[in-house]
């Protein structure tokens, strides 16, 4: 017997250390999981993607817009264009007006609240804006484009809503299908977990689990997808420390924010806020009754039940939902036969998608000097940039086109590719960026790593040099004779020829630009010295390192399309350098300016001869290289250059307007020869484009220091008005030519004709 009764003893002992450690661990299990809980909930939840925007489209009276292309933009900003203004979001046309009511949108400088409003458009400006009172509105600023994300790893997006944001349908519609009794149990219902055990064991397997709202959190948030007995366990145990800590609104508008709903690409999509726009391209206080419906429905299964894939599995899902609702008397009748009447209207706009991703590309670069790579992609930063979505629509559409057309009219071109950069002239915004034959694609991005040989296009910056050093006028004579440089090594002899083949001999260097001579302006840069035209090209502000060679003369500097678009700023903006720039605001998710990237301008060329050039530049228009653009588009007081680089390989043109710079590349990635020059090729692009996004000619007002004289273009005296061949041109004050030569055929008239082009309103 005392055997028996130590062994019993003994027994008894094993199992109270065996409870004691099972409570240990059980106990540390519980801290550890506490712990995970309220870490997760009381710090960030979420990695957050940066958000980057479009420019906000202004409106006021007197801007340049057409009607079809604010239609287009509403369209990107998801407004349903059904007649119907009362609700945010909705908008009316007409012939010649477009009503519609605005949504909200917290800017970096100010909330612009709802409104209804009214733009009346004529001739391609708005000729009228007033509210729903007929009051005059001096500017309004609708929201911007959402046209990327900068994700983490997981990929996963959300857009963040607010419980009080939510309309109460929405939330109601939830609980009844998910959890009825969502404020009285404490994350778990153990009825709903003995008939789903019941099931389970009937089947054979864990088909059902029986979950709260707050289950289905913690499942979402800190587990996976395993079906097993220990998941489950750790599932309850978490979802009751959940309940604990924190507000059943706190729960709630977690759960509102975490779960998922849907699969695009690569991205998952998380949240009620993010799928009402993806699925509807509305915010969630835009939700009718059967698209709350179909949102809450599919949570039991994005995939089985995803509208796009099983279209009639996603109905009939959602009408279920609807029978829900009328069951437990959240409905009527009536408003539930009108909801299952309404089809699913799925529009898939997928608007955080980077549908620009060469802009989003220049983008992060920018970004990659002020933020870490994690910061982007975790805080939820809104970044604000200078993207126009309907001048960088007509960039992709203008670069597809022509390369298609040129394609289908020769088989050398048919793996032909492109760039295009479009700015504002004077501030530096960039605009638009196209980075190849696929629009929507990321990949190499041409417009800023195709590095390739500019030609003609460097020739501004050499007569720049001779014309600051006041040595040289416009109407100065050069020679456009055979050259020849002897070779430093044992190569042959360096000997330009001009693309016509033929000599010219003394022109005016007025002439040796706009008609793109190439041995007058090899001869004049070896006159300059390679020195100081490289100095012109970094004043300008290329910060590129270039070779120190003649072949620099013609052309041989390689640049990327928006590194010629920064050297073409300074001399369209009147010789003020500007670094072009895509990012105007970020701010913090919370709604805090975090950084603004401010208008930093230098002036870095005197203006007169700023002035010159430009003038130089429009010439190229009427009477050199691109001359032939009239042929597609108006290109009065247009100014620019062609640019062709040896064997027809890169085809450039870059020019600009009033308003807008543009910069066109055509070419081969394997360098082969393209058959086009600048002229045939990136000017045709050029000028569909510029005439589509009407662009106005430069009008210059003279700086005090230039004045007009008539020159006889083929000696470069000065002459009368009225002389043949006579030409209006500028000229610095005290660099005058000395010669005078008078003519005996006048035309009749021109003296009355001649604008006075010259008016000295500027003491620079």
């Amino acid at each position: 017997m005392p055997a028996m009764s130590d062994k019993r003893t003994g027994w008894i002992r094993f199992s109270v250390k065996l409870l004691l450690v099972c409570g240990v661990i059980f106990g540390g299990l519980l801290i550890y999981l506490d712990a995970t809980v309220r870490h997760k909930f009381e710090g960030k939840r979420w990695d957050l993607p940066g958000q980057v925007f479009a420019r906000p489209l202004e409106l006021y009276v007197g801007k340049q817009l057409l009607r079809t292309d604010f239609i287009a933009e509403l369209k990107d900003l998801g407004y349903r264009l059904d007649g119907n203004t009362s609700m945010p979001g909705h908008a009316v046309l007409a012939k010649r007006k477009v009503t519609l009511h605005t949504r909200s949108f917290e800017f970096w400088d100010k909330r612009e609240e709802s409104r209804i409003i009214q733009a009346k458009f004529d001739d391609g400006k708005v000729v009228e804006l007033v509210d729903d009172d007929s009051n005059d509105i001096p500017l309004l600023r609708l929201e911007p484009v959402d046209v990327g994300g900068i994700y983490p790893i997981q990929h996963e997006d959300r857009i963040i809503v607010k419980l009080q944001e939510v309309p109460e349908l929405f939330k109601e519609t939830l609980l009844v299908v998910e959890d009825r009794t969502f404020y009285t149990h404490g994350g778990i219902q153990f009825s709903a977990i003995a008939r789903a055990m019941l099931a389970n064991m009937k089947s054979g397997e864990l088909s059902q689990g029986g979950s709260t709202l707050t289950q289905q959190l913690v499942k979402n948030m800190f587990l996976s997808a395993e079906k097993s007995v220990w998941r489950k366990l750790t599932e309850v145990a978490m979802a009751g420390l959940l309940e604990l800590h924190y507000e059943k609104w706190e729960i709630l508008e977690t759960y509102l924010n975490e779960v998922y709903l849907a699969q695009d690409g690569n991205r998952a999509i998380h949240g009620f806020g993010l799928a009402s726009e993806y699925f509807f391209a509305k915010s969630i206080a835009e939700l009718e009754l059967h698209e709350i419906a179909l949102l809450v429905g599919i949570i039991k299964g994005p995939s089985y039940f995803s509208p796009q894939r099983n279209p009639d599995r996603a109905k009939r899902r959602r009408d279920l939902v609807i029978d829900i609702l009328l069951a437990q008397e959240f409905i009527d009748s009536s408003v539930a036969t009108s909801a299952k009447r309404k089809p699913l209207l799925i529009k898939s706009v997928a608007r955080r998608s980077n549908d620009y991703p060469a802009y989003i590309d220049l983008v992060k670069r920018q970004l990659a000097r002020d933020y870490r790579r994690e910061d982007l992609t975790t805080q939820g930063l809104r970044i604000f940039t200078n993207l126009d979505p309907v001048i960088q629509r007509k960039a992709q559409q203008n670069l597809t086109d022509m390369l298609d057309s040129l394609a289908k009219s020769n088989q050398m071109l048919k793996d032909l590719q492109g760039a295009v950069v479009v700015s504002s002239v004077g501030g530096g915004e960039i605009k638009a960026v196209v980075g190849g034959r696929n629009v929507v694609r990321s990949g190499f991005n041409r417009a800023l790593d195709a590095v390739r040989p500019v030609g003609s296009l460097i020739k501004p910056a050499i007569y720049l040099t001779a014309l600051e050093s006041d040595e040289y006028t416009l109407a100065s004579r050069i020679d456009d004779g055979p050259i020849r440089l002897a070779a430093t090594g044992d190569g042959p002899d360096w000997q330009p020829r001009n693309y016509d083949r033929l000599d010219h001999g003394r022109v005016m260097l007025l002439e040796a630009l706009t008609k793109s001579y190439n041995q007058a302006t090899v001869r004049l840069g070896l006159d300059l010295g390679t020195a100081a035209v490289l100095s012109s090209i970094e004043k300008l502000g290329v910060r590129r390192s270039l070779p120190a060679v003649p072949a620099l003369l013609l052309g041989a500097a390689e640049m990327s399309p928006v590194e010629v678009a920064g050297m073409y700023h300074t001399i369209a903006s009147g010789g003020f350098l500007t670094p072009l720039q895509t990012i105007r605001e970020v701010v913090s998710s919370g709604g805090k300016l975090k950084t603004r990237y401010p208008f930093n301008v230098e002036q870095v060329v005197d203006p007169a001869t700023a002035y010159l050039i430009d003038y130089a530049l429009k010439e190229v228009f009427i009477s050199g290289t691109a001359s032939v653009a009239k042929q597609y588009a108006d290109i009065t007081n247009m100014a620019g250059k062609t640019g062709t680089t040896n064997d027809l390989r890169d085809s450039w043109f870059a020019g600009y307007g009033n308003q807008l710079l543009s910069v066109v590349w055509l070419g081969h990635d394997g360098n082969q020869p393209t058959t086009l020059t600048g002229s045939s090729g990136a000017l045709r692009l050029w000028s569909r484009l510029m005439a589509q996004i009407a662009v106005d000619g430069k009008v210059t007002d003279a700086p005090s220091r230039v004045v007009g004289l008539w020159i006889d273009r083929k000696s470069g005296a000065e002459t009368s008005p009225g002389c043949a061949g006579a030409i209006l041109m500028p000229f610095k004050k005290g660099t005058e030519p000395a010669a005078r030569q008078e003519c005996s055929t006048r035309k009749k008239g021109i003296i009355s004709k001649v604008k006075k082009l010259f008016d000295a309103d500027d003491d620079s």
